[in-house]
């Protein structure tokens, strides 16, 4: 008996052993992975390096053009005192590092794998390929070049014919190249132990017009905004005196559109938080299939197949809202707003006529977009509300 236990204690002790070895290999390992992170692939420490470096490091830039997207962006907007697009520019990297941190530095082939365009780094991995080395900033041709290799070429669409595929399989397709996510943010969480796939709210131009500007907070400036903006998804050239009244009549169906959006707010429910929910079972309606576009966005039809692969959903009552605004909406607006929000998220690096769209991007100011819940008085959409918008601008 006394044999038996001392071989018990032996063996217990022999795998304690392993397992402290096991543990210090594996700190080990990370440590150092954690450490080859500190190459501009995957942080933005090229932002911080020293004055000298950065005259080094620009010398060969044409030879590290394409393998950094940190040494493409900080390269072009190392300034001492930066412009508004310079500084948008940075925070946009900065965001990058602080989502790519909170997971050790080999995660970033393991999150291209799994969930690509979450990050903007993989949606600029494409962009910053078809600008030169000596072009800064970004020519007109070059982004029309994008836009039509997207399919939002010949912006903004009066009828939603003239396309060959579904609204989610354009929002798909621009966030698996891009990173857009104008309705919803995917990305990976640790919950209780392991990786899944979250999907979040994102805040909307609207909102941080709104929240940028002094009361009485009229939308007619944002009107313009956007009117600007699907003007310049023609290739850059303006608006002539005939499509001005297209631009003005879509603009105004987008604010309606994102106001809308602005007012799902679910009713108090005894659940809150995040919920996992099966993939099947997220909700679907007439112009919008949840379930296809997280297929599209993870670039595997697979997933439609896989009965038990669930997601973490933040404010499961506010999706299925906007669901339904979605299914009402006709798929024209949802075209045009896709290339809308395509353009404020492409906005830091657009010449300097779309500057304007700085202020609307995610990154720009993301202190003031959650200093406010939620916008407090917007109008109900209606068509009156929509001939006194066009009304009001039209006299701006």
């Amino acid at each position: 008996m006394a044999l038996k236990r001392y071989r018990t204690a032996v063996t217990i002790a022999i795998i304690g052993a392993m397992s402290c070895v096991g543990t210090v290999l594996f700190a080990l390992t990370v440590t150092r992975d954690r450490h080859r992170s500190a190459a501009a692939d995957c942080n933005s420490t090229s932002c911080q390096d020293s004055r000298t470096e950065a005259a080094a490091r620009s010398s060969v830039r044409e030879a590290t053009e394409c393998r950094s997207f940190y040494d493409f962006v900080c390269s072009r907007h190392r300034h001492g005192r930066p412009l508004l697009y310079q500084q948008a520019a940075r925070a946009l990297v900065t965001k990058v590092n602080a989502s790519l941190s909170s997971f050790p530095a080999l995660s970033e082939a393991f999150l291209r794998g799994s969930c690509p365009s979450h990050y903007v780094l993989l949606g600029l991995d494409h962009y910053r390929a078809c600008v030169g080395g000596n072009s800064p900033p970004t020519k007109w041709e070059q982004v029309a070049r994008l836009l039509r290799r997207l399919g939002l070429a010949g912006w903004p669409l009066a009828k939603a014919q003239r396309l060959d595929r579904s609204p989610w399989d354009l929002a798909g397709v621009l966030d698996f190249n891009l990173g857009v996510f104008p309705l919803v943010r995917l990305s990976l969480r640790r919950h209780y132990g392991r990786v899944t796939l979250q999907m979040d709210r994102t805040p909307l131009p609207l909102r941080i017009h709104q929240l940028s500007v002094p009361p009485p907070r009229d939308l007619v400036s944002y009107l313009r905004i956007v009117e600007s903006a699907l003007s310049m998804l023609q290739g850059g050239g303006g608006a002539s005196d005939k499509d001005t009244g297209m631009y003005r009549n879509a603009a105004a169906a987008i604010v309606e559109f994102e106001q809308s959006l602005e007012r799902a707010q679910p009713r108090d429910a005894f659940v809150y938080g995040a919920r996992l929910i099966r993939l099947g079972d997220l909700p679907r309606s007439r112009h919008w299939d949840w379930p296809e576009y997280v297929a599209i966005v993870r670039d595997d039809t697979t997933l439609l197949t896989r009965a038990n692969l669930t997601l973490l959903v933040h404010e499961p009552e506010q999706l299925a809202l906007a669901t339904e605004i979605l299914g009402n909406t006709s798929a024209a607006v949802l075209f045009n707003y896709l290339g809308y929000r395509t353009l404020t998220h492409l906005a830091p690096l657009l010449p300097p006529e779309a500057h304007f769209l700085l202020q609307l991007a995610p990154w720009a100011d993301s202190g003031a977009v959650t200093a406010v819940s939620r916008l407090s008085a917007a109008p109900r959409s209606s068509e009156p509300a929509r001939a006194d918008l066009l009304r009001r601008s039209e006299a701006w």
